[in-house]
């Protein structure tokens, strides 16, 4: 028996075709990929289709060509209350 095709990942498909590397686009994802594109990005992962994806869309719109709008950090000095 032959081994199956791979489809391709459509987390990967680039859009608009050209430069700077891909672009997930969020409406073609199935359910689970968009929870795990979520979740890897620390959103929440609860809700139907229309809100993962609109979920989704604003943190890509977020982090395209933007850095971090802070940075935490913890100090180890002690006794401050």
């Amino acid at each position: 028996m032959p081994p199956k095709k791979k489809r391709a990942n459509p987390a990967t498909a680039v859009s608009g075709g050209g430069g700077g590397g891909s672009q997930i686009e969020p409406a073609k994802l199935k359910v689970v990929e968009l929870r795990t594109e979520l979740e890897n990005r620390g959103l929440e992962t609860e809700g139907k289709k229309a809100e993962l994806v609109a979920r989704l869309e604003d943190a890509l719109k977020a982090e395209s060509g933007k850095s971090p709008p802070f940075v935490l950090s913890y100090s180890s000095r002690k006794g401050i209350m």
